[in-house]
């Protein structure tokens, strides 16, 4: 029954693949070469204590972000076939909407309660909002 949705007919499974590997792949450049810095200070500032985890537990960790990262394509693959936003504008536009108004309104949520210091939200939210672009993007032209 799940299974007949048009929805799981239609989608191209390759483009959500690959939107949500992109997305991931943004994530490890964005956290280690580009915003490392900043993000590990202002984390440290707040008083929270990484280190780094052994082999095993990081490949959990990151198969983890992976399936957020690809629950986060699929779902925004649905919005777009509902939309019928299968063009790079339409694309760009979905995905500052869902980027912004709800991965941003999240964070933000969150951020207010546990006091995130803004240079990690900023880091966070930049990252989310342009991860969530570049899988609309994705999805929206490779229809």
């Amino acid at each position: 029954m799940f299974l007949s949705i048009p929805f799981f007919n239609e989608v191209n499974y390759a483009a959500v693949f690959v939107a949500a590997l992109a997305y991931f792949i943004l994530g490890a450049l964005w956290y280690s070469v580009l915003f490392q810095k900043i993000w590990s200070k202002g984390i440290t500032e707040m008083g929270i204590k990484m280190a780094m985890p052994d082999k095993g537990k990081m490949g959990m960790m990151m198969l983890k972000s992976f399936l957020a990262n690809l629950l986060c394509a699929f779902a925004l693959a649905f919005i777009i076939r509902l939309d019928a936003a299968y063009r790079l504008e339409t694309g760009i536009k979905l995905g500052i909407v869902c980027g912004a108004g709800i991965t941003l309104a999240s964070q933000m949520m969150g951020a207010n309660w546990i006091g995130t210091k803004r240079s990690v939200l900023m880091v966070d939210a930049a990252y989310q909002i342009l991860g969530v672009i570049l899988c609309c993007v994705i999805i929206s032209v490779w229809h």
